[in-house]
């Protein structure tokens, strides 16, 4: 495993010693990075990501149907 993937694994693993998942609210508890943790990150860019992204939107509306 690269340390990206054990960082983003511990991100992932943090529990909160004063409650567990979410707060009293039953919201989930927000886990801030430190600046050695962004640092941590690769850069990428927008271009970089969307290098495979398909260029024609989705059909979100192919198996829709309108009732008479």
């Amino acid at each position: 495993m690269d340390s990206e993937d054990l960082l983003a694994k511990d991100l992932g693993e943090h529990h909160d010693p004063d409650g567990g998942a979410s707060d009293s609210r039953g919201k989930p508890i927000k886990v801030g990075l430190n600046d050695a943790s962004c640092e941590a990150f690769a850069d990428e860019s927008l271009a970089e990501r969307l290098l495979d992204a398909p260029t024609a939107p989705p059909d979100f509306f192919r198996d829709a149907t309108v009732p008479e």
